[in-house]
This record gives structure tokens, C-alpha cells and sequence, in this order.
């Protein structure tokens, strides 16, 4: 790609769209506004790899309609043909782990909120995982700032790009929510990458069980005292 195209610009999936607002950006791409309850996201140069596009192809290929669940719709490209992105639905809500993991935090959002509400949260969250699970999809990444937060019953699930479906991994991790088993791997090899073997339900279980204590518990980790 000799341009990847940025506010302003078009890209193409069944219809041309034209690229508004910057919403957001990261270390692989920026997220732009459609102007029709979609977004699309633009991957950085080096970030455009013949592996994620095949991978995108595969998750569009098998679409996911689990509400609150931001799968890609379909892949975008530059008006050369070249893939640079994918579109989703918009999400809403404030990041889990700035909302609800200090007490002041939870105060600042959800003033009102009692502890049958943070079990409800708990429900929907798993609810989408289990849906997700049921179809061989694996998280992976079960990161608080990738799911998103409207109310008990609300709840926003995004980078879903990174999941993990067939023989595509879960390319990346967060350390506080990696199981002993996999962190022992990554010891002992030296440095296994993230993206070089797929996760399982065990180590997604262990992830969630922290999960769901520190959104309980308000931010607590289980394992440090």
C-alpha cells in the first residue's frame, strides 16, 4: 500500500464509503466514523499483512450476530484494491477498567450502582463469551479496556480482530491475564510470541475467573495482597 487512507478519504467494502472522523488510534491502526452506526479501522502500513487479511476473510466469512459483539462486517479497500481495513458496528460505553476498577471510578460513572448490579454485569459478560465459545471462538485477549461498558445489561465487546477462530491465533496478550501454564511456555521457551499457538477454553477460564473477581471486587486482583 503506497497510502493508507485516512479523514476524509475512501475506502471501499460492498459500496464506497468515506472516511470521517478520527475516533481513536492504536499501535495497529485508527478507528474512523462512517456516519451510519458503523466504523471502519484502518490498519498502520506495517501493519497490513497478507496473514491478517486472510484471517479477516475467515471471520467475515463466518459472521457473528451476538449483540454488544463488534465482528467484522466486511473487509475495506484503497481504491487500488488493496486491503486496508475492516468495518464494524460503533460501540458505546466507557472502558471497563477505567469505569469500575478504583472506587472513585465507579462513583464518577455509576453513582447508583449495588452489588446485584456488578454480579448482572458480570451474567451479560459471560453470556457474550459463552455465545462466542459455543461458535470455537476464543478471546484470547481479555483485556478491561476492550470491553466497554453502557449498563449491567449493556455491554461492548471491541478489537474483536484479535480473537482467536480456527488455526488463527490470538496474536497478543496481557500479562496480569495470561494462565501460569502459558506463561510457564513463554518462560521456558525464551520468549514464545503470542501469536505462535492457539489458546484453549482452560486458559480463557482462568482469564475470567480474575475477570469477573476484579470487576466484583472492584479492581482487587485475586492474587495480590
Amino acid at each position: 500500500v503506497s497510502h493508507v487512507p485516512a479523514s476524509g478519504e475512501a475506502v471501499f467494502g460492498s459500496t464506497a464509503l468515506c472516511l470521517g472522523e478520527k475516533l481513536a488510534t492504536g499501535g495497529e491502526g485508527s478507528i474512523y466514523d462512517l456516519s451510519d452506526g458503523t466504523v471502519a479501522k484502518i490498519y498502520h502500513r506495517g501493519k497490513l499483512t497478507v496473514g491478517r487479511r486472510e484471517k479477516l476473510e475467515r471471520m467475515t466469512a463466518e459472521p457473528v450476530c451476538c449483540e454488544g459483539v463488534c465482528w467484522p462486517k466486511e473487509l475495506l479497500r484503497d481504491a487500488e484494491g488493496n486491503f486496508v481495513g475492516y468495518r464494524m458496528e460503533r460501540a458505546r460505553g466507557t472502558e471497563l477498567q477505567r469505569a469500575l476498577f478504583t472506587r472513585p471510578a465507579l462513583e464518577a460513572h455509576f453513582p447508583n450502582w449495588k452489588k446485584a448490579d456488578m454480579v448482572q454485569l458480570c451474567i451479560t459478560i459471560l453470556e457474550k463469551i459463552c455465545a462466542l465459545h459455543g461458535r470455537g471462538i476464543i478471546l484470547g485477549d481479555i483485556n478491561p479496556l476492550n470491553i466497554l461498558v453502557v449498563s449491567p445489561t449493556e455491554v461492548w465487546f471491541v478489537d474483536c480482530d484479535s480473537y482467536q477462530i480456527g488455526g488463527y491465533p490470538c496474536p497478543v496478550g496481557f500479562e496480569e491475564f495470561t494462565h501460569p501454564g502459558t506463561a510457564a511456555r513463554l518462560g521456558v521457551t525464551g520468549g514464545l510470541h503470542y501469536d505462535s499457538f492457539l489458546r484453549t477454553e482452560d486458559d480463557e477460564n482462568y482469564v475470567l475467573a480474575i475477570l469477573l473477581f476484579e470487576i466484583l471486587f472492584i479492581g482487587q486482583n485475586p492474587f495480590v495482597t
